[in-house]
């Protein structure tokens, strides 16, 4: 790809890669003056190839900093920093080899003699997102991508004027949806193209028989061409194949389960947690019905804030909580005080709490959810649970295209699920319902157990060594019993 920069010379870039006709409308769009654009374009489209020499050739052209954004670092590596096209063409040797004065592969940085730098960014995994004068932006695979983190590089771009480029296939009516349907309300300010193989013109890229070859193998991996609607349809609306609870969630919708809630005067409230550092901790706030299934009334979640504002957050919203359920590293010592979760939680006066035993296997702690959600329901206002219901999913692995039996924790739907996790844990646990209230009795704790046989025994042998019969009356001698 050829172009003139500002000194007016002439630069080839791209290692001879020849655009397509649909990716040279993009370029003459942002030649155009078009500095937001987004892509939901099907696989196999080039929307990669495009959007990386799109980027290049701006750092050529303007001193600057360029980002390009994946959702972590693996995926960044894997796609760009050691990726090559079909035809075995690297993505590193489109840069010029004569324009390029420094490369660290540790940082995935390259820096072009005229002072721009072009990095590659997994923002999933980042808490320091710092970019001075950011001058151009490109979001590969914007669905999967965490919306703070978007918003951090957004307002970099703002500051500068900077450009950017969104890239990706549906998920679901996720963020990703949500920024669709406002460049489509705004053409002035976003230009948005939607490809997909229902042309047949891009079909024809394709080898023949492949997409109904690709859509029979998914049918009989998945039971259901929602993959393949998704991948190379476009689709919104067809249900996320690797949805961990996306179809019990549309049954939940259906029988208005999802509904206002009021809670019941006389039934206890329960709350369950999961515990984040750096991620976030989700606090589910139940009751429980004559059934045993839970109401979820309330939800609390943030990061990175000590246990107080929790503990002030529900005494703000005047909830009244029966017992607290912590995961089972409620219990593990952290810190420069050593202290574990539940002593902290005491020393602001939280001492009804219960640390529940760690589940053998993710899908134990999913199928804990799974066996109340026929009857679980949700108050309508909680509509961050219903979307981290709605939106968790499994791992795909890019490598085999199948996705495994571990919810990702892209997109920091995870924590709201794992405390609604160890809300059903407690609830079949201990048998609750709104008849059978818990109770700390139920706990039986080995070295409780232990202690209180010894006990027993040591009160046995003082009786029989210190007592003496004054008729049908025994009296123990000493200080202890009267």
């Amino acid at each position: 790809m050829m172009f003139n920069d500002d000194k007016n010379t002439t630069t080839a870039i791209g290692a001879g890669i020849q655009l397509r006709p649909h990716q040279m409308n993009v370029m003459r769009a942002f030649d155009n003056g078009q500095r937001k654009i987004i892509l939901i374009w099907a696989r196999r489209l080039g929307k990669t190839i495009l959007s990386w020499l799109l980027l290049i050739r701006e750092a050529v052209r303007k001193p600057g900093v360029y980002w390009y954004c994946f959702n972590n670092y693996s995926t960044a590596y894997n796609d760009v920093w050691v990726a090559m096209t079909s035809s075995g063409v690297k993505f590193l040797s489109m840069i010029p080899a004569g324009l390029v004065v420094r490369s660290n592969s540790e940082k995935m940085e390259i820096e072009l003699a005229n002072g721009s730098i072009i990095k590659l960014i997994g923002i999933n995994n980042s808490d320091k997102l710092v970019g001075a004068g950011l001058s151009g932006v490109v979001f590969d695979e914007y669905a999967l991508l965490n919306e703070t983190q978007i918003k951090l590089i957004t307002a970099m771009l703002a500051e500068t004027g900077g450009w950017q480029v969104i890239i990706s296939t549906p998920r679901g009516k996720n963020h990703l949806y949500t920024r669709w349907q406002f460049a489509l309300a705004h053409p002035d300010i976003w230009w948005s193209n939607n490809l997909n193989y229902s042309d047949p013109e891009l079909a024809a890229y394709l080898a023949p028989g492949f997409l109904e070859q690709e859509r029979l193998e998914i049918i009989s991996q998945y039971g259901n061409d929602a993959l393949y609607q998704q991948e190379y349809l476009t689709s919104w609306v067809s249900p996320n194949s690797g949805s961990v609870f996306g179809d019990l969630m549309n049954i939940l919708r259906q029988e208005e389960r999802f509904t206002p809630l009021s809670p019941a005067k006389n039934n206890p409230c329960y709350a369950a947690y999961d515990l984040g550092n750096a991620d976030y901790t989700a606090i589910v706030l139940f009751q429980v019905d004559e059934r045993g299934f839970p109401l979820v009334l309330d939800h609390i979640e943030n990061r990175n804030e000590e246990v107080k504002w929790y503990v002030e957050e529900m005494r703000r919203k005047e909830w009244r909580v029966h017992t607290h359920f912590l995961p089972h590293d409620a219990a593990y010592h952290k810190g420069a005080r050593n202290e574990t979760y539940r002593q902290v939680l005491g020393m602001y006066g939280i001492r009804n709490t219960v640390v529940l035993p760690k589940p053998h296997r993710v899908s134990d702690k999913l199928n804990f959810l799974r066996r109340v959600f026929s009857g679980m329901r949700i108050d309508s206002s909680l509509e961050r649970v219903a979307e981290c219901l709605d939106k968790l999913e499994y791992e795909w692995n890019d490598k085999l295209h199948t996705w495994s039996g571990k919810p990702t924790h892209k997109g920091s739907f995870s924590d709201t699920v794992d405390g609604l996790c160890y809300m059903a844990q407690a609830i079949q646990k201990y048998g609750l319902t709104s008849q059978n209230i818990f109770t700390q009795s139920r706990i039986v704790q080995p070295n409780n157990v232990l202690n209180t046989t010894r006990q027993q025994r040591l009160e046995e042998l003082m009786k029989a060594e210190l007592s003496f019969d004054t008729g049908n009356k025994k009296v123990i001698q000493g200080d202890c019993f009267i």
